[in-house]
């Protein structure tokens, strides 16, 4: 090979590299585009697959950027280009590596191929695969379609989350039970609902009983009270149940106080690892951070029943932040459904669930329309297979 065609291939190589170096500095500002407004890497991914769709102003802003970048790629091209003799020195602690050769910067070249090669590969298997292995890596409680609400019904009678309650879900074949959680006088927790008249009727109106006073109750004149360890308990005894929890508080004092019990009353028994099977109910954007300061669930849902009902924008708003955190499921009420939201969750990998549904004919209109799973109170699963 003639010098001048050893020159040309040195120069073709070295502007090769250059535009490698190009590729990977724009994938460098991709993720740094990313994290702005705290989105994550995963919610990049999201938009591109849906063509920025719910985020329109990422492309415009990301194109100035690059027509900045590409500007000073030119003049380093053209600098590539016009030099005769161009090293390229990589100093790695105090070793220093000085390519010149047309062999070693071909090898060099390949490498980076390579890598570049890789790199795109694996960012198109986040685009486009994201959903299907999220859904994958997903707690097994997705699987269930339905969710017995409050324990679930007994006896023609609900919202007791009660002991008899939970076991008699449990024997029905539901394996997702929602419990509610409410703080006694002496700041325990304790699976009921709210202290309402039915409660507080002995000691009057607005009573609010210590653990002890709760558990001495029969509920109903029949149904057994259960603290939370006695829930628990039962998580042992049954170690396929996942447990959806209701704590109803939204200031974030209050839900720090709940978590911090929750947690305290799980280290005290021995059984943290039960907490891996709480999915844990968000009534807020601001309340996952509360929650996970004291202890990372692996599961979390976004319920909106103490939040105003949403239109279109919130509802992207609410996925948008699904997304960004990991979150695969938002719960409603069933009369705020509507097919554009099914249709805007899908987009994101988020199912929609919604409360409470105690009929056939109205859970199957939700189905065909794209609704994922239901609270219910006496809906069983042999009814589906029906």
């Amino acid at each position: 090979m003639n010098e001048g065609k050893k020159k040309v291939l040195i120069k073709a190589l070295s502007a090769g590299k250059v535009l490698l170096l190009w590729m990977m500095v724009m994938g460098l500002i991709l993720i740094w585009a990313c994290r702005q407004g705290n989105e994550s890497f995963t919610m990049l991914m999201t938009d591109i697959r849906n063509g920025f769709v719910d985020n329109p102003l990422f492309p415009a802003v990301f194109k100035n950027k690059m027509i900045l970048l590409s500007g000073a790629f030119v003049v380093l091209f053209w600098v590539v280009l016009v030099t005769d003799e161009l090293k390229w020195k990589l100093q790695v602690f105090k070793w220093k590596l000085t390519v010149s050769s047309t062999a070693k910067r071909f090898r060099i070249a390949v490498n980076v191929v390579v890598w570049v090669v890789a790199l795109v590969f694996v960012f198109a298997l986040a685009v486009f695969l994201g959903p299907e292995i999220g859904q994958f890596l997903s707690g097994d409680w997705k699987k269930e379609t339905l969710i017995a609400h409050a324990c679930g019904g007994i006896d023609e009678t609900n919202y007791t989350n009660s002991k008899e309650a939970f076991e008699n879900s449990y024997a029905n074949g539901l394996r997702s039970i929602e419990v509610d959680f409410v703080l006694t006088a002496d700041e325990k927790l304790v699976c009921c609902h709210d202290w309402d008249d039915e409660l507080s009727s002995e000691y009057g109106e607005g009573y609010v009983y210590t653990e002890e006073e709760f558990l001495a109750l029969k509920l109903h004149d029949k149904y057994t009270p259960m603290s939370l360890g006695m829930l628990f308990e039962l998580m042992q005894q049954y170690e396929d149940v996942w447990v959806i929890t209701d704590t109803k508080e939204m200031e974030p004092e209050s839900v720090r106080k709940e978590f911090e019990i929750l947690l305290k009353t799980a280290e005290e028994m021995g059984c943290v690892d039960l907490l891996d099977r709480l999915v844990v109910q968000l009534y807020s954007h601001e309340m996952y951070d509360v929650v996970e300061e004291i202890y990372s669930f692996p599961e979390y849902i976004l319920t909106l029943y103490q939040l105003d009902e949403p239109d279109e924008a919130a509802f992207i708003e609410h996925c948008r932040f699904c997304k960004n955190k990991g979150i695969e499921t938002i719960t409603m009420r069933s009369g705020w459904v509507r097919p554009e939201f099914v249709e805007i969750g899908n987009r994101y990998g988020i199912d929609i669930y919604v409360h409470t549904i105690n009929n056939m004919d109205r859970l199957e209109e939700l189905q065909a329309i794209g609704v994922k799973g239901f609270y219910t109170d006496y809906v069983l699963p042999e009814y589906l297979a029906e």
